[in-house]
């Protein structure tokens, strides 16, 4: 009986331990990569949704839409980019403005000679104006392997049309440079049509390259009523471009059909090699080669966080709206801070594929105080004589497309010994008087954002 009842004591004993690890296991499966998987993902999914995301080419369609080919400036474009290719030489002297063996300046009559040669392509250029629109077909669904080599040609494009602006200003022709930075501003807005980092990064550029010519345009031309008639019509070419919200939603859909595309750790790792620059994390691909991204769940897990970060930075961008420049670029660092301080792998893997974001806010910000700066310039220069001369020897009247972002306020002016300045704070947000020069005596670099017209005599 004694050992009847002691296997019946073992046995039962047996069972309980087997009951204790099946719970012990079924607690480690859910606290697992592959338990866990489903239940965050359904919880990204959640926060895609109410963010507006883009999950589906319905959502894509819906933030990039198609437009009619008799509006789309496309074949125009692509027209320009093989004239460019067969005329390489002579647009390298306008695009890199020096000698690559000698690296001496070309002179202005070099200039003129090249931009004359490369009349083909202005005169497609001008063609592409004309139309409204740009869209660009893409594969989406490929992810990170969908190329945008359009950007840097289009690029070109503004320092071409910069460059010509300037050759016109200077041989006399103002109604004509106004009119090449128009197209180079209706260029940079098609550009920044398109929901993309890239594209909102190089339609910076472009607008960038449009206000430094329009600068030296305006130090050039006299302000006759050709020249002026001709500026009336630059300001409807400062458009708004497509939200950071909006780039960040489309985005999205880019990141989930790569990590779709993943079948194994390995896959990941390769992907992650691919797409980081930088000394810090070149070998992050390597370092995470092992078991941890190939234990199943965890791919599910890096594409739900990845959606999380996605909605969260929207929620990021557009809580931060009405703040001023300064303010949100410290709301973003501190993000993007919190963001890199997460050390689970799935937050390595988020924090390696995303961008630093305060500092591509704080691009925008540089980018739209130059541009009501120059607003402001525009609707000033437009004003008869006297009122001209009273507007901008006054503070500015405080309006929403002459507010500075980074003071909230309007944008300044001031008349001094350098000339008149109209500025914005920068993004120190301290009124520096219009700091708009480098001192190379200091070599200390200009604290305001704005533009600088040089003293001249007033034509009556």
């Amino acid at each position: 009986m004694a050992s009847g009842s002691a296997k019946s004591n073992r046995k039962v004993g047996w069972l309980i331990g087997l009951l204790i690890l099946a719970a012990i296991g079924g607690v480690a499966y859910k606290l697992s990569p592959a338990g866990r998987s489903g239940s965050e993902l359904a919880k990204s999914m959640e926060k895609a949704k109410a963010a507006g995301l883009a999950l589906t080419m319905e959502d894509v369609n819906r933030l990039y839409p198609p437009i009619d080919a008799a509006d789309n400036s496309r074949a125009e474009y692509q027209a320009a980019f093989k004239l460019c290719e067969s005329l390489r030489k002579t647009v390298d002297v306008i695009d890199f403005g020096q000698d690559p063996k000698t690296k001496k300046a070309y002179t202005p009559a070099q200039f003129d000679a090249a931009i004359l040669k490369c009349k083909p392509i202005y005169d497609i250029l001008e063609s592409a104006n004309r139309k409204p629109g740009l869209y660009w077909e893409r594969r989406w669904s490929n992810g990170f392997a969908v190329l945008f080599p359009e950007y840097s040609k289009m690029k070109t494009f503004a320092k071409l049309l910069a460059s010509r602006a300037q050759s016109r200003a200077r041989n006399g022709n103002g109604p004509g440079a106004v009119h090449d930075i128009e197209q180079v501003f209706n260029l940079s807005s098609k550009l920044g049509r398109e929901p993309v980092l890239i594209a909102d990064l190089v339609r910076i550029a472009c607008d960038s390259i449009g206000f430094a010519s329009l600068g030296v345009v305006l130090n050039d031309v006299p302000l006759d009523e050709a020249t002026l008639k001709a500026m009336q019509h630059l300001e409807a070419s400062f458009r708004e471009p497509i939200s950071s919200p909006d780039i960040i939603r489309f985005e999205t859909y880019m990141f989930d059909q790569s990590l779709k595309q993943v079948k194994s750790g390995a896959d990941l790792a390769k992907m992650l090699s691919g797409s980081i620059d930088s000394e810090n994390t070149q070998n992050f691909g390597v370092r995470f080669q092992g078991a941890a991204l190939s234990m199943p769940g965890m791919i599910t897990l890096v594409r739900a966080k990845i959606i999380s970060n996605q909605a969260e930075i929207v929620h990021q961008f557009e809580s931060t709206d009405k703040l001023i420049a300064t303010e949100q670029k410290a709301k973003m660092q501190e993000f993007d801070r919190l963001r890199d301080q997460d050390q689970s792998l799935t937050g390595q893997v988020a924090s390696a594929l995303s961008p630093v974001f305060s500092q591509y806010r704080e691009a925008r910000s540089k980018a739209l105080a130059m541009r009501n700066c120059y607003a402001a310039i525009v609707d000033a220069a437009t004003l008869s004589h006297p009122a001209r001369v009273r507007y901008l020897n006054t503070p500015l009247k405080t309006t929403l497309k002459h507010m500075d972002p980074f003071s909230g306020l309007s944008v300044l002016s001031v008349s001094d010994a350098q000339g008149l300045k109209v500025y914005s704070v920068g993004i120190d947000g301290n009124d520096d008087g219009g700091n708009l020069v480098y001192n190379y005596a200091t070599s200390s670099k200009p604290t305001d954002i704005g533009i600088l017209i040089g003293k001249r005599p007033e034509k009556k």
